[in-house]
């Protein structure tokens, strides 16, 4: 019996001394995963780093992309108008000089007419007028003596025009003639040829009294 105890001590022994060396092993082994999985998830993190870094520098290069294809568009677009430009006067002789005064007349506005509708898109033709008036004579875009002569003859041949078809001789006679006490006759329309400063026999509006009587 004391024989058996003591086998028993020596084996309980035995294995106390065996169940440390296995939990010893299994902490080796587990420290060796937790170090493994650590060193795993270091290499997620510096992937997803990368991986960010990839993505913003897609994005930017994308963002790069549409801005330069907005250019492209944009010169497209200014390549088609340049060229409606030159498809209006290329049956008139093209981007070169006319001599043809009714030709360079009608390149002058198509090309004009084509120009505005671009640069002045969905505004009406008056104010499209306007604005080449302003540019001609407010800006005195061609000098001053030049703009001077051309008023004067716009003012001889489309205004003046206009007021002597009102003023014709003839209707002046009527309306002296249908005058009540005289208050309208030949004096009083030499008064008014007097504002205007004119001579005898110049014209402007008002008939002189020669061609009325």
């Amino acid at each position: 019996m004391a024989i058996a105890k003591k086998r028993w001590s020596k084996k309980k022994g035995k294995l106390k001394v065996l169940k440390a060396k296995v939990e010893q092993q299994e902490i080796s082994s587990l420290h060796k995963d937790l170090h493994a999985t650590w060193a795993s998830l270091e290499d997620a993190l510096e992937e997803a780093s990368q991986l960010n870094v990839v993505q913003e520098e897609f994005a930017l290069a994308k963002e790069t992309i549409r801005s330069l294809q907005s250019e492209v568009d944009e010169l497209r677009c200014s390549q088609e108008r340049m060229k409606a430009l030159v498809d209006v006067v290329e049956p008139m002789g093209g981007l070169k000089k006319i001599d043809n005064k009714e030709l360079c007349i009608a390149a002058i506005s198509s090309l004009l007419v084509t120009f505005l509708g671009i640069i002045m898109k969905s505004t009406h033709p008056k104010t499209r007028l306007r604005a080449v008036c302003e540019a001609l004579f407010d800006n005195i875009l061609f000098g001053v003596e030049a703009t001077k002569v051309a008023l004067n003859e716009i003012s001889q041949s489309k205004v003046l025009e206009v007021h002597r078809k009102i003023f014709l001789p003839w209707k002046v006679l009527c309306a002296i003639d249908l005058s009540i006490g005289g208050c309208l006759n030949y004096s009083g329309v030499d008064a008014l040829r007097s504002v205007e400063g004119l001579g005898r026999y110049e014209r402007r509006i008002l008939p002189s009294r020669s061609s009325i009587q």
